[in-house]
């Protein structure tokens, strides 16, 4: 079964220390992708997203113009940021392993998430069936050559995601 995501109703958001004594928050609000669902076999299925690096928006319009440039997503050069699952794994518990590369900055990296499945829906008008999923990971972002102020920024960067995707 085939889903889209809805960025509509959909959110990519992370939060990084400052100084060691705060969270600086922010989101990307321009991205899609794809869901494949196999009910039969969890293995099989698979998510891919593309995020727009441009859209980084942490509410200050300074920091996010600092944040486009050379010295952490370098936006002219490596304008997407994206994910490929590789491999996904039910846990005792009910959740999910996904598995998958995250290219950022050109540089692939594996990483794994925990998938929560939130469930499905019918649209509010009687649209498409959708379905819901959460994840939650933490990425060095020195991993990816994005280590311009590490110690006074953090390195560790928490990640949520908040999928509604429409059933195609």
């Amino acid at each position: 079964m085939s889903y889209e995501i809805d960025a509509t109703h959909s959110s990519v958001d992370f939060k990084i220390r400052h100084l060691g004594i705060s969270w600086v928050r922010g989101s990307f609000t321009d991205f899609a992708g794809t869901i494949e669902v196999d009910s039969e076999n969890v293995k099989k299925s698979s998510i891919e997203v593309v995020i727009q690096a441009t859209s980084v928006d942490t509410r200050s319009e300074g920091r996010d113009k600092h944040l486009r440039t050379a010295d952490f997503f370098n936006v002219e050069a490596f304008p997407t940021i994206t994910f490929k699952s590789t491999g996904l794994r039910k846990r005792k518990d009910g959740t999910y392993t996904v598995a998958g590369n995250l290219t950022m900055l050109g540089k692939s990296r594996k990483i794994t998430a925990i998938l929560t499945d939130a469930g499905e829906a019918d649209g509010m008008k009687g649209e498409k069936r959708r379905g819901g999923e959460l994840a939650e990971l933490v990425i060095n972002r020195s991993d990816f050559g994005m280590g311009n102020m590490v110690g006074p920024i953090g390195d560790d960067v928490h990640i949520f995601l908040s999928f509604e995707a429409v059933k195609k």
